[in-house]
């Protein structure tokens, strides 16, 4: 699920340097920018967000479930781990 929303995600933000009218849909970038190249991933994850709300709701679930998963991961399998190795020395 995390792939699928990510690829949607990336793919709907990449458009806003298309748009005819994409500094007035800025908030973060500059209004001196001129090369749409240079916009700010927040202003193009911003636009993913008001175009397809509910992709980028789901993208942002699946990322939170990921790098909790990662935690638990981390903590269970390693700083366990290592915490009873270094008691019994």
């Amino acid at each position: 699920m995390f792939g699928y929303t990510f690829f949607f995600t990336s793919w709907t933000a990449s458009y806003l340097a298309y748009e005819d009218d994409w500094k007035s849909k800025l908030t973060y970038t500059p209004t001196t920018v001129t090369d749409p190249q240079k916009i700010y991933v927040i202003d193009k994850f911003l636009y993913t967000f008001e175009i397809q709300p509910i992709v980028t709701s789901i993208f942002l679930f699946s990322t939170l479930c990921l790098m909790v998963l990662s935690g638990i991961y981390l903590f269970k399998y390693v700083i366990i781990k290592f915490f009873k190795v270094s008691n019994l020395t």
